[in-house]
């Protein structure tokens, strides 16, 4: 009978063991927020408002970006304190082009809970998940996703950078690329006309939820009241 209830258990074990294994993503996005004012203010400096309302870009073919980053499923951003909503803010108007709910339950040292709820909820198996953080926190972050050859530290003056972590077997390849962003000619107005391409647009265009809670279902959150809406140049369309 003894012998009976061991094998049960490690057959029980050896499925859960798998079934994390194949809750993993395919891949995983990191990014720093975008760049912070000199004061105490929580929000994004006026270059950093530009780098968010460029970030699109990243995910749209063009002849300066061949080799698109690929566009995330889900979005996770660092959830908003008494010091900082600047990753909510940097993925806002990424999350309203397409048409994606923020989800920033997590605070900046909840990176363990953030990477067990990605590598074990069957609900981000083979999607891409892109997730916005404080620098000082992501190499921890990274590592705790299973990635390899992860840098000791973020650099404090760097903004511009993208941690790609693709999965293969359980274990993560980390790459890190450029935004190579022109911010330059990012102009703060009406709703952005990105994406007019039907491949690369979103169904519909609203204000991203932003999910500060943990739920079992989708989670819809509180419905961003002011959403960051932008507007690229002419030649980015």
């Amino acid at each position: 009978m003894k012998c009976h209830v061991r094998s049960w258990i490690a057959i029980v074990v050896v499925t859960s063991v798998c079934g994390l294994a194949q809750a993993e993503p395919s891949d995983m996005l990191i990014i720093r927020h975008a760049e912070k004012p000199d004061d105490d203010s929580i929000h994004l400096s006026p270059r950093g408002q530009r780098r968010a309302e460029a970030l699109p870009r990243l995910f749209m073919k063009s002849a300066d970006r061949p080799d698109p980053f690929p566009k995330p499923d889900f979005i996770f951003a660092t959830k908003k304190s008494n010091h900082s909503n600047r990753p909510v803010e940097t993925v806002t108007p990424l999350a309203q082009v397409l048409n994606l709910d923020i989800h920033a339950r997590f605070e900046d040292d909840e990176v363990k809970e953030l990477a067990t709820e990605l590598l074990t909820n069957p609900r981000y198996a083979g999607k891409i998940v892109l997730v916005c953080w404080h620098h000082g926190k992501i190499p921890k972050l990274a590592r705790k996703l299973n990635a390899d050859n992860v840098p000791d530290e973020w650099c404090d003056d760097v903004f511009d950078k993208v941690w790609v972590i693709t999965y293969k077997d359980g274990e993560g390849t980390l790459k890190k690329r450029d935004q190579d962003l022109a911010l330059g000619s990012v102009q703060l107005g009406p709703p952005s006309r990105l994406f007019t391409n039907p491949e690369h647009m979103s169904k519909g265009s609203r204000a991203p939820a932003v999910a500060s809670t943990p739920s079992t279902e989708p989670q819809i959150g509180a419905r961003a009241t002011s959403p960051v809406v932008f507007q690229m140049s002419s030649s980015t369309v």
